[in-house]
């Protein structure tokens, strides 16, 4: 009891927080198009320290995948879901609302590893990897 409260769920919401979490599980295993993302050369949770725009920052990338032509990708996972009509949209204002996260993600990882990743969301209850970069 004490776990799930220090995660901010009530009891009464398991169900439903299992329920997402099988579904999202589903959703990944099922979209074979993306799973190049979790298989070959990578590294998950990555934490990184360093200066960004004069301020010392710390992050953690959810996913590097180093692709069969040896290209970098940081990977941002979405695990949310979008229900309404207008998908694209919807993508359009996530894309907005995150490059700034990516673009700081992009130059600290540089600095990092020496490469210029390409960047992308994963939305697997989309079943869609977007490229920003």
């Amino acid at each position: 009891n004490k776990l799930i409260k220090s995660y901010f769920i009530d009891e009464e919401q398991i169900p439903d927080v299992i329920k997402r979490i099988d579904s999202t599980l589903s959703n990944v295993i099922q979209d074979k198009k993306n799973h190049w993302i979790f298989l070959g050369d990578g590294y998950s949770e990555i934490p990184l320290t360093g200066i960004y725009q004069g301020r010392v920052e710390s992050i953690i990338i959810d996913r590097v995948n180093i692709d069969e032509n040896g290209n970098h990708w940081v990977i941002d996972y979405k695990t949310g879901s979008h229900d309404g009509s207008d998908t694209e949209g919807f993508i359009e204002n996530e894309i907005i609302r995150y490059k700034p996260q990516l673009e700081k993600y992009e130059y600290m990882y540089k600095g990092y590893s020496g490469q210029a990743p390409k960047l992308a969301l994963y939305y697997p209850n989309l079943k869609q990897l977007i490229e920003l970069k």
